[in-house]
């Protein structure tokens, strides 16, 4: 019923969207998570991935949803969306016993994790004027006339060069900044976790003078970045850029709202929890203010990759040879529109080509 209420309003983009709903479902073997979707996946996919439980691992069947992306002509690092470090998630068994150590960039599909990727396409009505006129197709179903657009593009068009060899994801991309600090989401003490989250905005803000570096003020530009600068329509897509949150706002009672102030609480509410699912608030060396997997640590990097509509979260493991522990996506307020491409054109970054391990 739930993918049949998200394809009917179309919400579903990818097979990528229906593992993620699969994600927290029971089975008796974690190939079931990637083969059981099958059914629901277009033609295409099925013609890339078939079932074989005689002969593929854990590993091997969750490795075929990765080059099935990777053999895509563009936004072909997606799936690292649907990634999220966690030592003891990266050991994963058959029922007869055969083991597979998932690499850092490889989706577990098994784990039920209530990951939200960071969205990569905004749902724009084709009319502003008549965003609310239904219409319906031949079959009597109700879609909604709009058009689809990439929420952000960090590198622009720069082609991907990511392939794989053995157990290592090749890529290429540019290095932004380092974690300095971080204002963690939830804890065991609420009250304790928004004490510290207070004193540590407030040092934030002195450290940039109040002022973020787009020209906006510190305090609007926390806002915008704990909803990822969307917002969202009322069947829970993101249709636009500049959202922020308004906590005096979402503390209203219902009774206070008429229905179109009630509407955009909720729409709030929904870019609130789809931000802060598994994510945490951090600020960069270079006082860039970034949305970050909760498994991040001081010291991790931020990195925009070809292929990828996000930037990422990598943990250095051997400098020498450029190699990584893949963490997650993240959002850094200022940098998802195309001003890493400028500061390439000027010289003042550069490409690199890393591995993830």
């Amino acid at each position: 019923m739930r993918f049949r209420s998200k394809r009917i309003q179309y919400v579903l983009g990818s097979f990528l969207d229906i593992l993620q709903m699969f994600r927290h479902t029971a089975c008796f073997d974690p190939r079931d998570k990637v083969y059981a979707p099958l059914g629901l996946a277009p033609d295409h996919v099925r013609s890339y991935i078939r079932p074989d439980y005689g002969n593929k691992t854990v590993l091997d069947v969750y490795m075929d949803v990765v080059q099935y992306y990777l053999a895509q002509p563009e936004h072909n690092l997606d799936f690292l969306g649907h990634a999220l470090y966690q030592e003891e998630a990266r050991v994963v068994e058959t029922p007869q016993g055969v083991k597979s150590v998932l690499p850092s960039w490889v989706p577990n599909f098994s784990a039920s994790l209530d990951i939200v990727p960071i969205p990569k396409i905004l749902h724009v009505p084709e009319n502003l004027d008549k965003k609310h006129l239904t219409f319906y197709d031949k079959r009597g179903i109700p879609s909604n006339k709009e058009v689809l657009i990439a929420a952000y593009r960090p590198l622009g068009d720069a082609p991907s060069r990511s392939f794989i060899e053995g157990n290592t994801l090749y890529v290429s991309g540019v290095y932004i900044d380092t974690l300095k600090d971080i204002i963690p989401n939830t804890g065991p003490d609420l009250e304790a976790v928004r004490a510290v989250g207070r004193e540590k905005g407030r040092m934030w803000a002195i450290d940039t003078k109040h002022k973020y570096f787009t020209g906006e003020s510190f305090a609007d530009a926390i806002n915008r970045t704990m909803a990822l600068d969307l917002v969202y329509d009322e069947l829970g897509r993101p249709s636009e850029r500049g959202g922020k949150l308004d906590f005096p706002f979402l503390g209203k009672p219902h009774a206070e709202l008429s229905l179109i102030e009630y509407r955009y609480q909720l729409n709030m509410k929904t870019a609130k929890t789809k931000a802060s699912a598994l994510r945490d608030l951090g600020l960069s060396q270079k006082l860039y203010l970034l949305m970050i997997p909760n498994t991040a640590v001081v010291g991790d990097v931020i990195w925009a990759l070809a292929g990828g509509q996000a930037l990422f979260i990598l943990r250095p493991m051997n400098r020498g040879i450029n190699q990584y522990m893949f963490i997650g996506e993240c959002y850094a307020h200022g940098l998802m529109d195309g001003d890493i491409v400028r500061r390439l054109h000027l010289g003042k970054v550069r490409m690199e080509d890393i591995s993830l391990i």
